[in-house]
């Protein structure tokens, strides 16, 4: 797929939960998601490959993009109803989804 294609698959994939849109953590998700379909390799250790290498590319600390990340997602968990988020990462109702599992099933996904 092109450029364009894989920014409409993140658009649409992120568009089934309730982010804060407007948020960096959402800002930097989609990029992660972006960076782990060009190269899968990234996402098998987020913080030494893919927050690294966003740390890299937009001159922030990737504590602070990794943080951002966690707090977009846990008002994700809070705002999207539960068993949609459930039955998307076939996961329990007392589990959290974090950004690994999110990442990962997002680009995973897209490659289905």
């Amino acid at each position: 797929m092109n450029k364009k294609d894989i920014n409409n698959y993140i658009d649409k994939e992120l568009n089934n939960f309730k982010f804060n849109r407007t948020s960096l953590g959402y800002k930097y998700l989609k990029i992660a998601i972006k960076n782990g379909i060009k190269d899968e390799l990234l996402i098998e250790d987020l913080n030494n490959r893919l927050y690294k290498k966003m740390e890299d590319e937009l001159n922030i600390d990737k504590k602070k993009i990794k943080w951002n990340i966690e707090k977009s997602i846990e008002v994700m968990f809070i705002n999207t109803d539960i068993k949609y988020v459930t039955h998307y990462f076939y996961i329990e109702d007392n589990e959290r989804v974090t950004p690994k599992l999110f990442i990962t099933t997002i680009v995973e996904n897209y490659f289905r």
